[in-house]
């Protein structure tokens, strides 16, 4: 038990790569220095903090109930990038992923899925033909390019370049495999978004902690079998249409 802290409801322990270990409770963000935490930023953090997470340049982006804040890489000074209120029925930032090209994707409670590129901050689940629940609590990548998402409607995958060419606007349709009780899980809720929101084995193997228990994904490459379709008859009206009329008239 850590008594300086601002709250004893803990959401996240993050550790970034300078070996700092922060704190993300009910009510900000603390940082561990020598036997204790210290309350940070208590300004521009003063709601619940739910998952901390480190950019390649070294900044850290956090998120709970007051959207997305940047704290730089000296760790000196913080700022909102996106407030919660640009984050359309987002209740809550749950989980943030960082793609190679930088842009950062902003899972939410309620809000669905955010890309936030460069100053531009674009919702995926108000796109057209988005197959993608509002709840969503984080994204997985796995070692055959596939995002795994937790959702409370069960286990969704999509790949990657797929996610990003719909976000692009390169492709029309943004279509997931659902994985749910069929699949073997027990319960479709993952509404544990709390950090920490999976774990990816050394094997590959990821593990998503659900309302009852936890889930052992083993991802492998999904198989596709190309169709040849091939019409057997055509029906006009009700009547199987007559051989050799190949024009049909369209009337009123």
């Amino acid at each position: 038990v850590a008594p300086e802290l601002q709250s004893n409801y803990t959401s996240c322990v993050f550790q970034d790569s300078r070996k700092t270990v922060w704190n993300g409770n009910n009510k900000g963000l603390a940082v561990r220095e020598g036997d204790k935490f210290v309350p940070v930023f208590t300004d521009q953090l003063n709601q619940k903090i739910i998952t901390i997470a480190e950019r390649r340049n070294g900044a850290l982006l956090v998120g709970g109930e007051n959207g997305v804040h940047v704290v730089s890489p000296d760790k000196k000074s913080i700022r909102c990038i996106v407030p919660l209120s640009a984050l359309t029925n987002a209740k809550e930032v749950r989980y943030f992923y960082e793609d190679r090209e930088g842009k950062i994707w902003i899972c939410t409670y309620n809000g669905g899925l955010f890309c936030y590129e460069g100053t531009k901050l674009t919702s995926v689940n108000d796109k057209k033909h988005c197959g993608l629940p509002l709840d969503i609590f984080c994204l997985a990548r796995d070692d055959y390019g596939y995002l795994n998402i937790t959702t409370n409607r069960g286990l969704y995958r999509i790949k990657e370049t797929d996610l990003d060419n719909f976000y692009r606007n390169k492709i029309d349709y943004l279509i997931p495999y659902v994985s749910r009780k069929d699949e073997g899980i027990l319960n479709t809720e993952f509404n544990c978004g709390f950090q920490n929101n999976f774990l990816k084995a050394s094997n590959g193997h990821i593990y998503f902690p659900s309302i009852e228990g936890v889930c052992e994904f083993i991802p492998d490459m999904p198989e596709r079998q190309p169709l040849i379709p091939r019409i057997e008859s055509i029906m006009i009206d009700g009547q199987k249409k007559p051989d050799g009329v190949n024009e049909i008239p369209r009337t009123g």
